[in-house]
């Protein structure tokens, strides 16, 4: 099984850009597809090192289609807290240097906002502001995704 299931900060604000599907190119809503793409930083659960810093994975993340990735690029930032479930997509190609390449990329399916990114208060709440219940979207909350191939997920 397919499977992951992460939390993390954004690492920038979601990119959001408009792609096409080659295998229906006279889509009526080809004009309306795009994809939001952004990395998230995720803390190693082993020690942390003598700085007390625990050493941190960057994670590429990819949603796909118009309204859920719209959606992501209004309201997740930079610095957010998320959890998120998806599958790991795993890309191979030949460069142009006739080198084998691989790339991996996580596909979401699913994707909540835990916490703002915002500066610690006075309270010292380390900067997360959690947020009451799963977030509200144009598809569910928590946000469902609809994937590349059109199913509901």
């Amino acid at each position: 099984m397919n499977f992951v299931h992460l939390v993390g900060r954004l690492g920038a604000d979601p990119d959001i850009r408009p792609y096409s599907d080659n295998n229906h190119p006279d889509d009526p809503s080809a004009s309306r597809k795009c994809v939001a793409r952004f990395d998230i930083a995720v803390e190693q659960s082993f020690k942390p090192n003598a700085k007390k810093e625990r050493p941190v994975d960057w994670i590429p993340i990819v949603i796909f289609d118009g309204p859920p990735a719209r959606y992501a690029a209004k309201t997740f930032h930079k610095g957010d807290l998320i959890s998120l479930s998806g599958r790991i997509d795993t890309r191979r190609w030949t460069d142009d240097k006739n080198r084998k390449r691989k790339d991996m990329r996580v596909i979401v399916l699913n994707i909540e906002k835990l916490g703002n990114g915002r500066p610690a208060g006075p309270t010292g709440s380390g900067g997360v502001e959690p947020v009451a219940g799963a977030i509200a979207s144009p598809v569910g909350p928590p946000l469902s995704v609809v994937s590349e191939t059109g199913g509901m997920h």
